[in-house]
């Protein structure tokens, strides 16, 4: 089997994604050169995320800022979130679309 180390950068969340999607990408043979960046940058994105949710959920997705309502800005950190692991998605080949397969 083939083991692909953590970057030692990676803790919690984002490590605990790394161990779940590191393998099976390696054994399919699609992480190349440059994809170990790209799958903790992927790692990185999964975490603040899951973060952000689970803030928001005790969280008040309206608060007061400057005297005016403004949305919490954790509901941006989740969407920012969201578009850097799309974009990785579809580098690593992470979904069945990015490797033409059919999703049914």
């Amino acid at each position: 089997m083939i083991k692909l180390e953590c970057p030692e950068g990676l803790v919690g969340e984002a490590r605990r994604t790394w161990e779940r999607i590191a393998q099976d990408l390696a054994l399919i043979g699609k992480l190349k050169a440059g994809g170990k960046r790209d799958l903790a940058v992927y790692c990185e994105a999964h975490a603040r995320w899951m973060d952000a949710n689970r803030k928001l959920k005790v969280a008040s997705r309206v608060m007061m800022i400057g005297g005016k309502n403004r949305a919490n800005p954790l509901i941006k950190v989740g969407h920012d979130a969201v578009v850097v692991m799309l974009r990785m998605t579809r580098k690593l080949f992470l979904s069945p679309m990015s490797r033409g397969e059919d999703e049914k």
